[in-house]
């Protein structure tokens, strides 16, 4: 009996200091599709196939075929885009977060985009958000291989993409460094402040966002981000967004020519779920076992004796 008392009292240690795992698992194995977490997908230049063979690699371009595979799936698999506003809405409500949705971004604002990206996300009824540098813009451009959106070309597509903001000037670096990050608060103020007057010339005044030159926030940023009334700032590291998630530091999943469709599906197939014996610390499954050895015939013959 005293074996067994001790074993009792192991168990217990054992559970109290792990609490079964479950805290762990818990968060391991929460699902996409459960309304905990939205995936935010990044992409930037399409191009068919064969063209994009033609070219040096470039982690920036996915194939068209590919993009239609992706986009195919989610509409056949029931998920839903959401627009930046619905994103916005649904992270400061106090209701789940909507089941099986995503957001779609685009950063650099490629031409390529109109020909190739607009047409099967308008099919599907599939939001988008077009981040543009503003400087890149010309007013009637039609040039897509390589090139950017004109003026003309982003207000064409806006029905579907919501044109927002790269930097008008400052999508560049010195020694290694994004200007966002080196600059002074008033040359950072000036140059979104020109992008944000542009776009709403071109396109008109709406909800704003933003996504970070090459992924890297800054304090000062953020602050001047704030107070031009940005709702959403995305920046390129990877990850799910959630109700805790900074608003000005949304991470996303980059797509780029090495995701394969396996991949690409991974991000929203829920995790398998956890076997029960998974959820049991190995200090504690080795005080069961000890247990119920206790309880054999043998066990129980030994002890009387």
């Amino acid at each position: 009996m005293f074996k067994k008392s001790v074993l009792f009292l192991l168990l217990f240690f054992a559970i109290a200091q792990t609490g079964f795992g479950l805290d762990d698992e818990v968060i391991a194995t929460e699902t996409i599709a459960s309304n905990h977490q939205i995936p935010v997908l990044m992409y930037h230049h399409i191009l068919p196939e064969n063209q994009r063979l033609t070219l040096p690699y470039n982690s920036a371009i996915i194939s068209f075929e590919s993009f239609k595979e992706q986009m195919t799936w989610l509409k056949n698999e029931g998920w839903q885009a959401l627009s930046l506003s619905e994103f916005y809405d649904a992270l400061r409500s106090e209701e789940p977060l909507p089941e099986k949705s995503f957001v779609l971004t685009f950063d650099d604002g490629y031409a390529s985009n109109l020909f190739f990206a607009f047409p099967t996300l308008n099919r599907y009824n599939f939001p988008a958000a077009e981040f543009i540098i503003t400087a890149n813009l010309e007013e009637e451009t039609r040039k897509w291989e390589g090139k950017k959106l004109s003026w003309k070309d982003a207000k064409a597509i806006s029905s579907v993409f919501s044109i927002q903001s790269h930097s008008h000037a400052f999508h560049q670096m010195k020694e290694g460094e994004p200007f966002l990050i080196i600059k002074e608060k008033e040359e950072i103020q000036a140059d979104l402040d020109f992008a944000w007057a542009e776009i709403d010339r071109h396109i008109e005044p709406g909800f704003r966002a933003f996504a970070y030159p090459y992924g890297i926030s800054s304090e000062t940023a953020i602050e001047v981000l704030k107070n031009q009334n940005v709702k959403l700032a995305f920046t390129t590291t990877e990850g799910y967004v959630t109700k805790a998630t900074d608003l000005m530091l949304l991470p996303r999943f980059s797509i780029t020519p090495s995701v394969s469709q396996e991949d690409f599906q991974s991000i929203f197939i829920p995790a398998p779920p956890v076997a029960p014996e998974a959820l049991v610390a190995p200090e504690a499954l080795e005080a069961l076992e000890a247990l119920e050895a206790l309880e054999t015939p043998e066990a129980l013959e030994i002890e009387s004796d």
